[in-house]
């Protein structure tokens, strides 16, 4: 985990200070456009949602081996239903890529990257502080 955060701040300071650097076929003067980076780092949240999923999955359906877990998401409430945080779960990753495609460089690479940390420290706590498991 350590080294995927690393290798994510890495990627992130590359794609900020140096766009040509990661996709230098597809420098642009259009800083709207999408590229196949923002593709891939698109892709790299949805996997960090995926996996904070299946930690919310985990947790909300086993309080018996979780009791001191509850969700810190606003939108869920503190035990969500199953559906709930499905749904939820699928209309942020929607949000986040409607509102990605929305805007221009470099705040596009800001939101994704936030949010993308935003991801990385909720598995970690899920994981390293409340012990949740997670299979795949």
């Amino acid at each position: 985990m350590k080294n995927c955060i690393v290798f994510l701040l890495i990627t992130g300071c590359l794609y900020l200070t140096f766009p040509t650097v990661i996709g230098a076929a597809e420098a642009r003067t259009d800083r709207k456009a999408w590229t196949t980076q923002d593709t891939i780092v698109e892709a790299v949240f949805v996997s960090l949602v995926y996996v904070d999923w299946k930690q919310t999955i985990e947790f909300t359906q086993h309080p018996d081996k979780y009791p001191d877990c509850f969700e810190t998401n606003p939108l869920l409430g503190p035990h969500p239903s199953r559906t709930r945080v499905n749904t939820v779960v699928a209309g942020s990753v929607l949000a986040h890529a409607f509102i990605a495609q929305e805007l221009s460089q470099p705040y596009r690479a800001w939101w994704q990257f936030f949010w993308i940390g935003v991801e990385i420290h909720c598995i970690r706590k899920n994981r390293v502080v409340m012990g949740v498991t997670t299979s795949f």
